[in-house]
């Protein structure tokens, strides 16, 4: 399994940075481990994930709303 910092994750689904740090804090989507100098890695799950936010986001879905989602199921 591949390990990507946050800066990859950025570039690999077209989110900010800021934006992924907000939603793994306001919305627990993800919980990237942590390397021994402390940077986050993001998994390919969690790739795969940002990626299908954002491709919801760009059809006019909320974060909120998705988040809500995948905590109902």
């Amino acid at each position: 399994m591949n390990k990507y910092r946050i800066h990859r994750v950025a570039k690999l689904t077209g989110l900010s940075k800021d934006v992924i740090r907000v939603w793994e804090r306001r919305y627990s989507l993800v919980k990237p481990s942590r390397s021994a100098n402390r940077y986050r890695e993001y998994s390919d799950e969690d790739v795969s994930l940002f990626r299908f936010l954002k491709e919801e986001l760009d059809r006019g879905q909320t974060i909120g709303g998705l988040a809500m989602e995948g905590r109902d199921s």
